[in-house]
């Protein structure tokens, strides 16, 4: 792609974050949690690490790969009209996934427990 191209495709993001939050498959169903990327800018919503995200993050996915496997929201530019997407949901919209969550990674359920939160 040309630096033209590249900078367009990137200009279609909203800066939403929800890609640089944890995501979780159950059975058919995306659910975005609200484990936040440890290099994602909470005031910002962007990547402090942008050029080296996949070097530094191995769980970090480009837009393609992440609408491949329905991890973008449903508005997101990224997968507008992709006929048959199936956008994840957020946690906060779906607690009857909370407890499973809080099992596949057990310092979300410590930090809500104390009290303070994720971004």
């Amino acid at each position: 792609m040309s630096d033209n191209a590249d900078a367009d495709r990137e200009a279609l993001c909203r800066r939403c974050g929800a890609c640089c939050h944890e995501k979780v498959r159950f059975g058919g169903q995306v659910v975005i949690t609200d484990i936040a990327c440890e290099f994602l800018d909470a005031k910002t919503n962007l990547c402090t690490v942008y050029p080296e995200r996949f070097q530094r993050q191995p769980r970090c996915s480009s837009a393609d790969r992440s609408a491949e496997v329905n991890g973008l929201p449903g508005d997101c530019p990224y997968v507008a009209g992709r006929v048959g997407y199936r956008a994840p949901v957020h946690l906060a919209d779906h607690p009857e996934y909370e407890r499973a969550i809080n099992t596949l990674y057990p310092e979300r359920a410590k930090t809500r427990r104390g009290g303070s939160e994720h971004a």
